[in-house]
């Protein structure tokens, strides 16, 4: 048993890499709360059908991506129901990109954590023993809004979503707005 916790442990700190806190990180221009619909279909072109998920599926030859939406204003995620919905304006809240093959985390080009908050701040979540083919783990850093999934081959999955700086941010001004409304009516 120690073993396996000892090889789980070893694992999850030879994949993982912190962030400093800051805006989140764009995909491809798109940025968390920053990009509209509109501008995302400008440079995705349109989605695929897509009947399972809360997220509209964009592909190409070499990735899926996934983009999650909230609508200006509102600080809940956008659901499967809403999608029949969307509009121009609604702001993109996660892209998750799935590339056709892995990629070697050395490739991601991740900054070196500074500080123990650094090493501390992110989630990590791995499945199965180093020994079992299928083990994989996931690092999500709650102050960047990036994160990825790996396994022995490499990183299978991207995630870009809002940092808890920009996050925070959103919800403030959300709450002031209402404010404002209140008082003048």
């Amino acid at each position: 048993m120690t073993r396996v916790l000892v090889q789980s442990l070893l694992t999850v700190l030879l994949i993982s890499q912190s962030f400093d806190v800051c805006a989140a990180k764009p995909w491809r221009s798109i940025e968390p709360l920053r990009t509209t619909r509109s501008q995302v279909l400008a440079i995705l072109g349109e989605p695929r059908p897509n009947e399972t998920g809360d997220y509209e599926l964009f592909s190409s030859q070499d990735e899926m991506v996934r983009v999650r939406w909230m609508r200006p204003g509102c600080s809940a995620v956008l659901t499967r129901q809403d999608l029949t919905s969307l509009e121009p304006t609604d702001v993109v809240y996660q892209v998750s990109e799935t590339p056709e093959c892995p990629i070697a985390i050395r490739d991601l080009d991740l900054p070196e954590p500074k500080t123990i908050e650094d090493w501390l701040c992110c989630s990590v979540n791995c499945t199965g023993t180093p020994d079992d083919p299928f083990h994989t783990c996931s690092e999500m850093n709650s102050n960047t809004g990036f994160g990825y999934t790996s396994n022995k081959y490499g990183v299978t999955d991207l995630y870009y979503w809002p940092s808890k700086i920009e996050l925070n941010a959103w919800d403030a001004e959300i709450k002031k707005s209402r404010v404002a409304r209140k008082r003048h009516n």
